[in-house]
């Protein structure tokens, strides 16, 4: 094998460096439409737990007695699994909202560079800086995509939690 003249080696390089950069830029952009799935999943799965415990609270709720001396705290077991379940929703929605993404390369900006005369090496220096700005930037919208839907997750389970406290109390208190 011939030795390779020091230019071939830097645009091997660097084209290898592209081609890492390019790699990870599609796996944050993948990630992205992964994320909008599962909060889109959440807001539904909460939507429907929600009607359920509406539908099932306000049935419990009419069992309750005003003489029961715990029926404050059910009513409130109640409110605050509904509030929690809101909550849950509210930020499933706050990771499905739209956020703007980095593309890169910019066409125009490659058409600009090959008008210019740019060298091979020089695209692909640029490209290379572009793309890991735009990897860093979907990184961004990424983790707070995923902060949000974590904490949407969280609030999920204290409201299934507090709805579950609420009718094993009202069973308990009532004795069905």
């Amino acid at each position: 094998m011939p030795p390779k003249d020091a230019e071939t080696e830097v645009m091997e390089r660097d084209k290898l460096v592209l081609d890492l950069v390019s790699e990870r830029f599609k796996v944050e952009w993948d990630l992205g439409s992964e994320l909008d799935g599962k909060a889109s999943s959440l807001a539904g799965f909460v939507g429907i737990i929600i009607s359920l415990q509406v539908g099932f609270g306000t049935i419990l709720i009419d069992k309750i007695p005003k003489t029961n001396p715990y029926h404050v705290y059910l009513y409130l077991f109640y409110f605050l699994g509904i509030i929690f379940l809101i909550c849950s929703i509210l930020f499933a929605f706050r990771a499905y909202y739209l956020k703007e993404y980095s593309v890169a390369p910019n066409p125009e900006k490659l058409i600009e560079m090959a008008e210019k005369g740019e060298s091979q090496n020089g695209i692909v220096r640029k490209i290379s800086v572009d793309m890991k700005i735009a990897t860093f930037n979907n990184e961004q919208v990424n983790n707070s995509k995923a902060s949000n839907i974590i904490r949407g997750f969280i609030f999920l389970v204290l409201g299934i939690a507090t709805m579950l406290m609420f009718a094993f109390s009202v069973i308990f208190s009532v004795g069905f």
